[in-house]
């Protein structure tokens, strides 16, 4: 084995640390943070915005991020945004939240005809993602959407041994957001950030936004994981889903309910997780890429209130979860309690 291709598999190993969502390490910053509050009124988001920014000012200097970024909606309105730190390009990586963005872009699909959520993805590729005759075969979108495909969470999709029957269980993977990056692409016809960018994130006026990340360790294309974007373009997004103006909103509501159950306060849709409880349910999702760049979104959709928090630098996981929380309210999350790896 020469030299270069040591040297790229040594960087696979990097960027598949990095870019697997390693959640086990994320929840686990987030014990005991379970919280119940209502989230805040309109009048009170407002008056309480000087008091947040000294209360991230003083976060900032304690828990020592590089950079911080953070988008507040109310009432279904982008309402105000700050970056905080040395953000340079401004542009934040959203990691797991990128999965959020192309489950969207999958149920465009759907609407359109060109996939389906309950036929097996396997008939699409021109080459088999899994053996012939092997469980995986039956894998379908609603399996990878929803995460109970059994694929692991291996954001690459190098490992494609299913932990569990298709449809079985909920098992968080990155792994089935691989799939679907091969998935998209072949039935396009174009690579899958090139699709993205022109027909999903231009249309919802994410200007600054792109697929492909390429710096801070982290290289490539992929579903699940390589949205590089703004607080404010991502609120954009979200704000998409809770007044659908680009895809039917039947399929948005099926998106923000609940596809599978993973205990009493935890659901997810497809492709976005639900907590119930603390007087409204939310939709959210992490976003985890290594230990430098962290990403949360919360949003309350039967309100229209939201939050977009997105870091760069070493700064634990609670940090996102206490910004969140100082800026609309709302409960707390304990997801280290909510999601199983394996």
């Amino acid at each position: 084995m020469g030299p270069a291709h040591q040297g790229k598999k040594a960087k696979a190993r990097a960027t598949a640390a990095l870019a697997g969502v390693c959640l086990a390490g994320l929840f686990a910053g987030c014990a005991g943070l379970i919280v119940e509050a209502p989230v805040k009124a309109e009048g009170q988001i407002q008056a309480d915005l000087p008091g947040l920014e000294r209360t991230v000012d003083d976060m900032m200097r304690r828990d020592l991020p590089v950079a911080l970024s953070i988008a507040i909606v109310n009432r279904g309105t982008l309402v105000w945004s700050r970056t905080f730190g040395a953000a340079g390009d401004g542009l934040f990586q959203a990691a797991s939240i990128s999965k959020v963005v192309s489950a969207y872009a999958a149920l465009k699909l759907v609407q359109e005809g060109r996939l389906s959520l309950d036929a097996p993805l396997s008939g699409i590729l021109p080459v088999p993602y899994f053996p012939q005759g092997s469980p995986g075969e039956r894998i379908t979108l609603r399996m990878v959407l929803n995460h109970t495909s059994g694929l692991p969470n291996d954001a690459l999709g190098r490992d494609r041994t299913l932990r569990h029957a298709p449809g079985q269980g909920f098992l968080y993977s990155g792994g089935g957001f691989a799939y679907l990056t091969r998935v998209v692409q072949t039935v396009v016809g174009q690579p899958f950030d090139t699709f993205m960018e022109r027909q999903i994130l231009a249309p919802l006026g994410m200007g600054h936004s792109r697929f492909r990340i390429d710096g801070y360790g982290v290289h490539g294309v992929s579903a699940a994981y390589s949205l590089v974007t703004t607080a404010e373009d991502l609120a954009r997004f979200f704000l998409e889903l809770m007044a659908p103006r680009h895809i039917d909103p039947a399929l948005v509501q099926a998106m923000l309910s609940d596809s599978v159950r993973i205990n009493e306060k935890y659901a997810w849709g497809l492709g976005v997780g639900i907590q119930h409880g603390g007087g409204e349910d939310a939709i959210w999702q992490w976003g985890y890429n290594g230990n430098y760049h962290r990403a949360l979104a919360i949003f309350y959709p039967k309100t229209g209130t939201g939050v977009v928090v997105m870091t760069r630098g070493l700064n634990g996981s609670g940090f996102l979860a206490r910004v969140a929380h100082a800026a609309i309210g709302g409960p707390q999350f304990g997801l280290d309690q909510a999601i199983p790896l394996e």
